[in-house]
């Protein structure tokens, strides 16, 4: 069947018949310029204008071989054949024009090159990849795949006969001559860039990788295929990473502060026992030593009974004489180190070391404030308990004279009792 047609002069459709309308899938309005995409290919459009005004020039019929969009957004050759009406002085007033389907019998070079073109959008539209094949010169996209309409969120005939640089935003799209040029040149064989698609349903833009590389198809000019791979996911993954180090490098910056400010020293030695990190503290400790390795810090240690922590080992606290002040004690404690709970140790140990003299001295003076207050209380508490127990007697023969000296032995024992624990309270008051 024909789809047949009628222009005025300037070719602007004035009638189109109902096979238009059923293979391109709208109904032409009057007044729409012929030729024009869509449904025309873009690619098409130059060559056919060129020929129809040297046919109006000499009052010619137009026959051109072009492709037409039907309504499945796929383009097909067809035979078009225009005859242009004239007045009484010759001059052309309108053309009336007919598009007919290129069929095996008839198509000949014309119709394989449309079966290759069917075959080459399937094999498009079977890679998962958003692929693009636009004009250099012109940037016109002359085919997309299936992946590339759901990238954008547009259909075939929203995106063939645009410019690939329309997909962009403007910074980038002042970018594509710059890629494109050494590419048509011959300069690069590929080159490969991240861009962000700008989508048709006013979401967020796509950032894809795009490969760009150009391609000579049989029967036409160099084109250029932009294969995009959506790596929004890789973006947001790095995003997290870079999230997630920032946050590592300040737990880190966090933790160092804290161990700086420890009180207590912090040695971090490796499995071979070589230090790798050391605190303030830790550089305070021995000052006159330069300990590389955990057996450096042993050797300032007595050890006679072997007692001394073991590196990958939950082992102490232990109290331990400095070699060099005999009056010096050193408590000293391991920790392995894991990667996480319930994970085998990564081979590295913690070893926290303080100075406890000043605290076993406290110790010892308090142990000895303890024993002498005992003895102090035991006397005024022997005295009262057993001047109570003579008076509380029943049978008792004790004169009036003795009794009043118990009593006084009492009373004044209870004082001493009394001044006692009151320094006990002001001691327990103002501390060590």
């Amino acid at each position: 069947p024909l789809i047949a047609w009628r222009t005025d002069a300037d070719r602007r459709i004035l009638h189109a018949n109902s096979r238009w309308a059923a293979y391109t899938g709208h109904i032409a309005s009057r007044g729409d310029p012929l030729p024009a995409a869509p449904p025309l290919h873009p690619a098409d459009i130059s060559a056919l204008n060129d020929r129809w005004s040297e046919a109006a020039a000499r009052q010619r019929p137009v026959d051109a071989r072009v492709r037409l969009m039907g309504n499945d957004g796929g383009y097909r050759w067809f035979h078009l054949r225009a005859v242009p009406t004239c007045d009484e002085d010759g001059l052309v007033t309108g053309w009336v024009g007919t598009c007919s389907a290129v069929d095996d019998s008839r198509s000949g070079e014309i119709d394989g090159t449309n079966h290759e073109a069917d075959r080459f959008r399937l094999i498009l539209d079977s890679v998962v990849e958003a692929i693009i094949v636009f004009d250099p010169d012109t940037q016109i996209i002359d085919e997309v795949n299936r992946g590339a309409c759901q990238l954008l969120g547009r259909t075939r005939q929203d995106l063939i006969g645009t410019r690939f640089d329309s997909l962009l935003n403007a910074v980038e799209a002042a970018r594509v001559p710059a890629i494109v040029g050494p590419l048509v040149t011959g300069e690069k064989a590929a080159s490969t860039t991240i861009l962000a698609y700008q989508r048709g349903d006013d979401r967020h833009p796509a950032a894809v990788e795009v490969v760009l590389q150009p391609v000579d198809f049989p029967g036409s000019s160099r084109a250029i295929v932009a294969i995009a791979r959506d790596v929004r996911d890789r973006i947001e993954v790095q995003v997290r990473l870079q999230r997630l180090a920032q946050a590592e490098h300040a737990r880190a910056a966090e933790l160092n502060a804290v161990i700086r400010a420890m009180g207590e020293a912090v040695v971090v030695c490796a499995a071979d026992g070589a230090i790798t990190l050391t605190n303030p503290a830790g550089e305070r400790l021995f000052p006159d030593v330069d300990e590389r390795t955990y057996a450096d810090i042993l050797e300032q240690l007595s050890d006679p009974e072997g007692v001394a922590p073991t590196l990958g080992t939950l082992h102490g606290p232990i109290e331990m004489r400095a070699r060099a002040d005999p009056d010096r004690w050193i408590e000293i404690a391991t920790y392995p180190v894991s990667a996480g709970v319930g994970s085998p140790p990564s081979g590295e140990t913690i070893v926290v070391m303080r100075d406890v003299t000043e605290a076993r001295r406290r110790e010892a003076v308090r142990e000895t404030f303890i024993g002498v207050l005992s003895h102090e209380l035991r006397t005024p508490v022997t005295t009262i308990f057993g001047g109570a127990k003579l008076l509380a007697r029943s049978t008792s023969t004790l004169d009036e004279e003795t009794q009043r000296g118990i009593f006084r032995d009492i009373h004044e024992e209870a004082e001493r009792l009394q001044r006692l624990v009151e320094d006990v309270v002001a001691l327990n008051r103002f501390g060590d």
